[in-house]
């Protein structure tokens, strides 16, 4: 995997105890003393790096067609609901 891919990736959301699927870019590609490769990754809807690495293990797909900001849709939504229910979070 290379920077720029589409990756789908598992990652355990604590507060909510469960695993949940997430669509991101690779921003950087590394390893670490361990000699495990990890992924930093970014939505193309956000503005920063996820503060989390990826390991490879967690990859569960790579996307190889082409979608150009594909992030766009959810802000949008985002933001409409934000006009109904007068906040700026897309789930509550």
């Amino acid at each position: 995997m290379n920077e720029g891919d589409i990756i789908v990736f598992k990652k355990r959301y604590k507060p909510a105890n469960k695993t949940i699927k997430f669509v991101h870019r690779i921003e950087e590609v590394y390893m670490y003393k361990d000699e495990i490769w990890r992924y930093h990754t970014k939505g193309d809807a956000t503005d920063s790096i996820d503060k989390f690495a990826v390991y490879p293990k967690e990859v569960v797909g790579i996307y190889t067609g082409k979608v150009d900001r594909i992030g766009y849709p959810v802000v949008l939504l985002q933001r409409i609901i934000s006009k109904f229910n007068g906040t700026d979070k897309l789930f509550s």
